[in-house]
């Protein structure tokens, strides 16, 4: 498997779509779309699936992309051991990182920084945020991204960068009798009180969307009717689009919802996740994380999503200008 096939696949992953893909790599979209249809040809199985605008992709996919992101990330730390053969001085960095988006987020970053530092080898470590946050107490990892509910500017706090709303996804077979507040974001407000006697599609596992979602039914004073349990956000949204039940999920995820089945609703108490880069111990980072923290956030900022939030510490730390 050569390069360019792994560079196409994870790019179409990151970006959902062929044609922006296609720009990114430099290619026309033709050539990559016949590239994708050779690929699944080849392998007898859907990589991809069409759900509203964006590409989607199936279990395959998921395990093509996550497999090509390491392989390229294999790649570059060989030829840099390669080329800087004095082992005893290499400073390594264990980053945590806990899905797809961050994982391609952070293997597009290390190749810039090895070709700025000398001496220094990162590995890229996958896992859920919870787990993360384990291995960072326990020494395990030097740094990591993680999805948290903390307020973003709590003293000592670490570098926000993301800051992603949960919505609920209401199908529109379902009738509501109470007056929908209005609101001066986008979407409205609907208390929860009026989907009491509604089934609902509700996060499992150990995440934080899951901890959000209980800490509002426990607000809220009931125990929810659970039609069905998922920790992928896109089966959530089918789900709740075929009328299983109302759904809960980040509102950058929801972008891809099929709003003519269903409607998306915000909560009054906004409940949101925070991704922010971290480190083991509570310290002023040195030269060299402090460069690695700069070039994740400029390259979360490079894409533009509607989900950026800096918060202080991370405004300083860009403000700042640190360079090694």
């Amino acid at each position: 498997m050569q390069d360019k096939q792994l560079r196409y696949i994870v790019e179409i992953g990151r970006q959902g779509s062929l044609s922006a893909a296609a720009r990114h790599l430099g290619i026309s979209q033709p050539a990559l779309s016949q590239f994708l249809a050779n690929e699944e040809q080849g392998l007898g199985t859907r990589l991809f699936i069409s759900y509203g605008n964006k590409l989607i992709p199936t279990p395959a996919g998921n395990v093509y992309i996550s497999a090509a992101s390491r392989m390229l990330k294999i790649r570059d730390q060989t030829y840099n051991r390669i080329m800087r053969p004095e082992q005893d001085d290499i400073r390594k960095i264990k980053l945590g990182v806990p899905n797809q988006f961050f994982d391609i987020l952070a293997a597009r970053v290390v190749p810039s920084i090895y070709g700025r530092i000398k001496n220094l080898d990162i590995e890229i470590r996958d896992a859920i945020s919870f787990d993360l946050k384990s291995k960072l107490e326990g020494g395990e990892l030097d740094m990591a991204i993680v999805g948290s509910s903390d307020p973003p500017d709590s003293p000592g706090s670490d570098y926000v960068f993301m800051r992603c709303e949960v919505c609920m996804l209401v199908p529109r077979v379902f009738n509501l009798t109470f007056p929908v507040l209005e609101n001066e974001r986008e979407h409205k407000l609907l208390p929860l009180e009026e989907l009491r006697n509604q089934p609902f599609v509700l996060p499992e596992g150990r995440n934080v969307l899951k901890e959000l979602v209980d800490q509002v039914f426990e607000d809220a004073g009931y125990v929810p009717h659970v039609s069905y349990l998922s920790d992928n956000p896109f089966v959530a949204m089918e789900l709740a689009a075929q009328g299983f039940g109302t759904a809960f999920v980040t509102l950058n995820a929801a972008a891809a919802a099929d709003i003519s089945r269903c409607r998306i609703f915000l909560m009054e108490s906004h409940p949101c996740v925070y991704y922010r880069i971290r480190l083991r111990e509570q310290k002023e980072p040195d030269e060299v994380e402090s460069l690695l923290i700069m070039s994740l956030l400029r390259e979360a900022l490079r894409t533009g999503d509607e989900s950026i939030y800096l918060n202080e510490a991370s405004r300083s730390i860009l403000e700042s200008g640190k360079e090694v």
